[in-house]
């Protein structure tokens, strides 16, 4: 027993040695079993949410754009009609409300003005979209450069590879937001993963947080409904002016969203698409709040748009007031009764 016990005292630091190498070796595999997985998780989903899932790169635009696809292929024979916009126009062209010849989807988008509208006419046409008809949304707020330029609103993490001769000829750093589009598709698990369980495990958030388009909410001719009028609506309006008194105090025309607007028409044109921008409606409060000058301005500029094949109708005045929660969206009734009067003028 004792010479026994010798040598297991002598072999025993050896089989701890051997037992630490072991674990060392077995640690650094679970490493590099774990980076090789995150690696390609990162890869697979970098690729694919360009090809496979797009709705995980830009969840708003792809919504309405499946919607649109299918609803021209269960009625291939009726001429198109998309409508571009804003929330304005994501709350307020209605097509399944109104009975038209034309098949009517809307493809608006929160906080776009001519330049995502212009992003947005690419994107349709780049994915086989062929319209007879647009209408595009003309509204002074989003044609304002400054501290409140529409440029600010265009996320780089919604933008697709197709997208960047757009960034290219209309962002102020386009090497900069290329530069980070790089490195937000090298790791899409970090830089998308809000996207990503917003779309997957959507109860693992609470609903300010997620980034769904609203997909749930949106009809089949990609329609969103507004909200309904609030209960404390001079509070509403009092909002509104607060951030948009500001903006026409300041207002200047944005040289980047008149080009991106016109451009929007000559590539209409050049299709032989039938062209109708439209000026929303908005309520009386609404209007007060416009300097006169920038009325004219605004105007100026919309009658200079006019041409072969652009039709222009200023809606600012075609409804009432109780249909305008804050005084330039509109609830579900304002939307069918201004849908209703826009495809029947």
């Amino acid at each position: 027993m004792t010479v026994l016990h010798l040598l297991w005292q002598l072999k025993r630091p050896r089989l701890a040695a051997h037992a630490r190498s072991r674990r060392r070796v077995q640690a650094r595999q679970v490493v590099v079993s774990f980076l090789a997985l995150v690696l390609m998780v990162n890869v697979v989903l970098s690729v694919g949410m360009d090809l496979f899932w797009p709705s995980l790169r830009d969840v708003e635009y792809t919504c309405r754009r499946d919607r649109l696809h299918a609803r021209v292929a269960a009625d291939p024979g009726r001429p198109l009609a998309v409508a571009l916009g804003s929330s304005r126009s994501d709350f307020g062209y209605r097509p399944l409300a109104v009975d038209s010849e034309a098949l009517g989807c809307n493809v608006s988008q929160v906080g776009a003005g001519p330049l995502i509208q212009l992003l947005t006419l690419r994107r349709l046409l780049h994915d086989g979209v062929r319209p007879q008809e647009l209408f595009v949304e003309f509204w002074p707020p989003f044609l304002s450069g400054g501290s409140r330029s529409e440029l600010g609103r265009i996320d780089p993490h919604r933008l697709f590879p197709s997208d960047e001769p757009f960034v290219r000829e209309y962002l102020p750093d386009p090497e900069a937001t290329l530069a980070l589009m790089r490195e937000i598709r090298r790791t899409p698990v970090w830089n998308h993963r809000q996207r990503i369980v917003s779309q997957t495990l959507s109860t693992w958030l609470p609903l300010e947080r997620r980034i769904d388009g609203s997909r749930s909410r949106v009809d089949a001719a990609g329609w969103l409904p507004g909200p309904a009028m609030p209960q404390d609506l001079p509070t509403a309006l009092k909002k509104s002016a607060e951030y948009y008194q500001p903006l026409f105090a300041e207002y200047a025309l944005d040289p980047a969203a008149e080009r991106a607007l016109r451009e929007i028409l000559a590539t209409a044109r050049s299709r032989s698409i039938r062209i109708t921008l439209v000026w929303l409606p908005e309520s009386s409060n609404f209007r007060s709040w416009y300097p006169p000058p920038v009325v004219q301005q605004a105007e100026a500029f919309m009658a200079s748009l006019a041409g072969e094949g652009v039709k222009l109708i200023n809606a600012r005045d075609w409804l009432a007031d109780d249909v305008f929660p804050d005084g330039y969206h509109l609830t579900p009734e304002g939307a069918k009764a201004f849908t209703t009067r826009l495809l029947n003028r």
